[in-house]
């Protein structure tokens, strides 16, 4: 199981709880791996912070695009074609810095029930509006349905490695999308 984790530069401490709790496997029968996903920014001191915080860990996967909510769907692209290019994995968990995951329980799921391929899972949200206004606005020109295609909030969607190759298949034909769970669908 390979979890990536959405985070802002500055959030040290919140990858530090996510490290020393559930981002690191203590038994050697259950295997994952955490690491996080990280945009540039102009503040010089977070970035020199953040780059002695890889030093120590190595689990920072850093990105040339920068920090914004806006720009999450680049993260998260690159965040997959990192992991395809360098990890071997049967599972993906992606995930955000304020939430919490119990890998124990999701690994012995994956081990009983889930499908080995074809598996997208999370929280289904299915006829959620676009809205043209407000914080998460989509332009008519960046989506012109009414509604987003059914996706999963991004709190935790879970995925199997062929669901993560095809939607890097879909990376270099659609343009993203400022909402980043949606874009996901």
């Amino acid at each position: 199981l390979l979890i990536l984790v959405s985070s802002y530069v500055g959030n040290a401490a919140r990858r530090k709880e996510i490290r020393f709790t559930w981002g690191t496997d203590f038994l050697p029968s259950l295997r994952w791996r955490t690491v996080f996903l990280i945009g540039a920014n102009d503040n010089q001191e977070e970035m020199r912070l953040m780059a002695a915080e890889d030093r120590l860990y190595g689990d920072l996967i850093t990105s040339e695009y920068r920090e914004g909510f806006f720009n999450m769907s680049y993260k998260v692209a690159m965040g997959f074609e990192w992991a395809m290019r360098y990890c071997s994995f049967d599972f993906m968990l992606k995930s955000d810095d304020d939430v919490f995951v119990n890998p124990y329980a999701m690994l012995q799921y994956l081990a009983k029930s889930a499908p080995r391929s074809n598996l997208y899972m999370g929280n289904l949200m299915i006829n959620s509006p676009v809205l043209r206004s407000g914080r998460y606005a989509v332009s008519e020109q960046e989506l012109s349905k009414t509604y987003f295609e059914p996706y999963c909030s991004g709190g935790g969607i879970l995925m199997s490695s062929d669901v993560v190759r095809k939607f890097m298949e879909f990376y270099d034909v659609q343009a993203p999308l400022k909402i980043d769970d949606a874009y996901l669908g």
